[in-house]
């Protein structure tokens, strides 16, 4: 058996409960993926921003030509207006990324700089 797998017989959960179980196995491993992220965001020197896009226009430059490692969104939840206006083509980056073999990763809006819809760790 593979450690973490799902260890019940799926056919004695009911769907809800096979999701609650199986939701469950990759979670420590998204989390170790988030924080990461978040701590290679947190480590710039100085703030530098070289190998980091803030802007939204530098980062849907960079999603287009496939320089996006990890894109950083803020939780829908944690915007105190919910959706932002002009959020479509960040949501296309978001759903280009893993194309280019990057990362999409959703963090609490105190996990990336103020006034930044997003943020991208770029790949060069």
């Amino acid at each position: 058996m593979l450690a973490g797998a799902v260890a019940v017989d799926p056919e004695a959960l009911d769907r809800d409960a096979l999701h609650a179980v199986a939701h469950g196995v990759p979670q420590p491993r998204f989390a170790a993926r988030r924080q990461r992220a978040a701590e290679h965001l947190e480590a710039r020197p100085c703030h530098d921003d070289r190998g980091v896009a803030l802007e939204l226009p530098a980062i849907l430059d960079a999603a287009r030509i496939g320089r996006i490692s990890t894109l950083l969104l803020v939780r829908e939840a944690a915007r105190p207006a919910g959706r932002c206006e002009g959020t479509e083509p960040l949501d296309a980056s978001a759903a280009g990324a893993p194309r280019h073999d990057g990362d999409v990763q959703v963090l609490t809006d105190d996990a990336i700089p103020a006034g930044a819809a997003a943020a991208a760790i770029l790949r060069y």
